[in-house]
């Protein structure tokens, strides 16, 4: 099969049309589409595709979120040291690119994010620079600017919030060095319980330890909250009999609170074909049959189904212990 060109793409004669946004929503797709030829080493070592693209749009739709995002994802890139950038620039200085400033970003000083938040002109400025933050910054720095990040992530809708938290936890990098862990079990500051739900997203190899420290007696019904939990207690129970009923909780706090919220679609609670439910909790759920989404009831009733089957005595058993056939 050849490879697709970007000549391939359908031209329009722009002359004839009249809407603005399908203009604007072609020329930012030819963008993209031009770029689908790239190899897979030009778009990990290089953030040119990527200033292209959030360039284009920039220029056709102004400032907007999605621009960040895509920096986001482009701090992955591989840059080599010389061409890593070295002088200061603010987050939002337009006159350089902004994968630049975002590759500064990430080693610069705690005073240097000081003055990020302090310069925010716009609610999503300083979402961004949280964003940002919470993706690269180290443990430590993010708990020294704890209550900078809490002022803008507290305000921000749930469902939003779970889109950041995504991004966080997608580009995590799996990874915590002992002394920023040591850093985080010591700590005694008050961290909201947003910030530990992030904390948890990024650094997801402690993720059973923080939840541990700061969430495990949650009872709000923050869902973005509520979901970390499951997730969270959906790999502790393995090792742990009695998370089972914290788990519960949570699954039925956060069915009701969204009952269109498909739990498993998400892969929220995992169950394992040789784990056992514990047979209290098939009980529980059985209680209230209400308050649990369809597939924890299925999990419920196999268990009630292999309970009543190991109390069934064969017929033949039987037959043989009162002589059925004996003459």
């Amino acid at each position: 099969m050849s490879r697709r060109t970007s000549s391939d793409i359908p031209e329009i004669n722009t002359c004839e049309v009249s809407n603005d946004l399908l203009l604007k929503c072609y020329n930012i797709s030819k963008v993209w589409y031009d770029n689908r030829g790239l190899s897979i080493d030009e778009w990990i070592n290089s953030t040119a595709p990527y200033e292209q693209i959030i360039q284009t749009s920039y220029d056709l739709w102004g400032d907007q979120w999605i621009h960040y995002v895509i920096a986001n994802i482009a701090g992955m890139v591989k840059l080599d040291a010389s061409s890593t950038p070295k002088e200061p620039s603010s987050l939002f200085d337009e006159s350089k690119p902004i994968c630049n400033r975002l590759f500064y970003a990430k080693r610069a000083s705690v005073n240097w994010w000081k003055d990020q938040f302090n310069s925010v002109e716009k609610n999503m400025h300083g979402l961004v620079v949280c964003l940002f933050l919470l993706t690269w910054g180290s443990m430590s720095k993010i708990l020294e600017l704890h209550k900078y990040i809490e002022t803008y992530i507290e305000l921000v809708d749930e469902d939003k919030w779970q889109k950041i938290l995504e991004l966080i936890s997608i580009i995590s990098k799996n990874y915590i060095n002992k002394k920023d862990s040591l850093k985080l079990y010591e700590y005694t500051d008050h961290l909201s319980e947003r910030l530990v739900v992030a904390l948890g997203n990024r650094f997801n190899k402690i993720a059973d330890k923080i939840y541990l420290k700061y969430l495990h007696s949650y009872k709000g019904d923050d869902k973005t909250i509520l979901f970390f939990c499951l997730n969270v207690l959906s790999e502790m129970k393995e090792k742990d009999y009695t998370l089972w009923g914290n788990l519960l909780l949570y699954s039925a706090k956060l069915y009701n609170l969204s009952l269109e919220y498909d739990l498993y679609s998400f892969n929220v609670i995992r169950i394992r074909n040789d784990e056992k439910m514990p047979m209290e909790i098939a009980q529980k759920i059985f209680d209230n049959i209400k308050n649990y989404p369809r597939d924890l009831l299925i999990v419920a009733e196999k268990v009630y189904k292999e309970m009543v089957a190991s109390e069934i005595i064969p017929v033949g058993k039987i037959a043989m212990e009162e002589r059925w056939f004996e003459l």
